[in-house]
């Protein structure tokens, strides 16, 4: 019988005569001969009547030939994605030809990605090709695994599971595909024995192979704060400005409630100095970090401390810092803008001013004669002098009456 691999079978015929009408008549026991029409008929035999066939007596050969349907199989896995969702086609996946232990043979013979994003997808490997079987056969062993590199937040899976594929033949024309895996991490060292594998099924949500990445972005986030801090009045000081930041619930500088939930800040309460000798460029930056914080907005409220006295005025503005915190390939980032409550506009940094007012000084000038007699419509000038300014101010006098200059 012509047939790889045909499987044994046995087969009847029954012999029905030339000459009778009907089918179910059989011949009885053989051996039968069996006439065939020859190539030239022979003469007629004495006494008989017509020509008569030639008697030629030959062997019965019957050729069948036996096919089978190919068994299918095609591989599927599913991808889970822990701690932030996955894009489609994020990741990649390959099986190789491999023998019993796992050891891959070549290059990849298939290749796949994840179909869709969010948190879990199944995975298409060389789109929707299956493995085709045309015979009985096996064991067939592949290896599957996920490949790329660490990186951006993620942890791929390093799991790798080995697919064992037996191919039977039912002798009526199916074949049929029984598959079966085991998995391992480089952990394990070894494949388990094959008597404790899973049987693979291909429906959704069957038996598949399974692979879970896990993302968690570095938790941290470097805020800074911008101050600014001008002064008026005069050129210098030595005098130390200081500034306090406090978590509040809104752009509004709302308090927190005590329910309300509050960042992790380090260090815990902040303070921004600024010492005069500091003020030549005006401005100053300091930092504080947001431990584990969400993805979402904070608001912070700055404010000068209000340590002000005869010569100093302190600046009473609020500014709110609004925190954007953003995941940037697996690093946390913050954004900083600056609001006051009430105005509109946003600007990039704090900025306060403080003046400096010298205290009032009252001076009295009498211009007289040698006898002491009060001269009228006499001037005067007062001149104070610094080693960087100079201020003047003009005092007159009228019918012998004081005038008083306030510097």
């Amino acid at each position: 019988m012509e047939g790889a691999d045909a499987p044994e079978k046995t087969f009847y015929f029954a012999l029905v005569p030339l000459n009778s009408a009907d089918p179910e008549d059989e011949m009885g026991d053989g051996p039968y001969l069996f006439t065939l029409p020859g190539p030239n008929p022979l003469p007629r035999p004495t006494g008989g009547e017509g020509d008569l066939p030639v008697r030629v007596q030959r062997n019965l050969t019957f050729t069948n030939t036996y096919a089978s349907q190919p068994a299918l199989v095609t591989l599927n896995a599913t991808k889970t994605a822990l701690g932030k969702d996955m894009e489609p086609e994020q990741f990649s996946f390959v099986i190789y030809n491999a023998d019993e232990s796992g050891e891959p043979d070549g290059v990849p013979i298939r290749t796949g990605t994840n179909i869709s994003g969010g948190d879990s997808s199944d995975m298409l490997f060389t789109p929707g090709v299956p493995f085709e079987y045309t015979q009985a056969g096996g064991p067939y062993y592949y290896l599957m695994e996920e490949t790329g590199s660490d990186g951006a937040g993620w942890t791929l899976s390093k799991r790798q599971y080995l697919i064992r594929v037996d191919v039977t033949d039912d002798g009526e024309g199916n074949l049929s595909a029984a598959v079966t895996w085991g998995s391992k991490t480089p952990e394990d060292g070894a494949f388990p024995d094959e008597a404790e594998w899973e049987a693979y099924t291909e429906n959704s949500g069957g038996s598949w192979p399974a692979f879970r990445n896990d993302y968690l972005a570095e938790r941290l986030a470097e805020v800074p704060i911008m101050v600014r801090k001008s002064i008026a009045g005069i050129d210098e000081t030595d005098r130390v400005f200081t500034f306090l930041i406090e978590q509040v619930a809104d752009e509004l500088g709302t308090a927190l409630e005590p329910e309300d939930e509050m960042a992790e800040v380090q260090p815990p309460s902040l303070e921004i100095t600024i010492a005069g000798d500091e003020l030549e460029d005006g401005s100053r930056t300091k930092s504080f970090t947001l431990l584990d914080p969400d993805e979402k907005t904070y608001y912070f409220k700055l404010t000068e401390v209000d340590e002000s006295d005869d010569e100093w005025s302190y600046d009473g503005r609020t500014y709110i810092v609004i925190v954007e915190v953003s995941d940037v390939d697996g690093q946390l980032v913050s954004t900083e803008t600056y609001t006051v409550p009430g105005k509109t506009g946003t600007w990039e940094y704090a900025n306060f001013l403080n003046t400096f007012e010298t205290a009032g000084i009252t001076f009295s000038f009498l211009k007289t004669d040698r006898e002491g007699t009060a001269l009228e419509g006499v001037e005067f000038a007062l001149y104070a002098c610094g080693e960087t300014h100079t201020h003047s101010y003009g005092v007159t006098t009228a019918r012998g009456k004081k005038r008083r200059a306030q510097g």
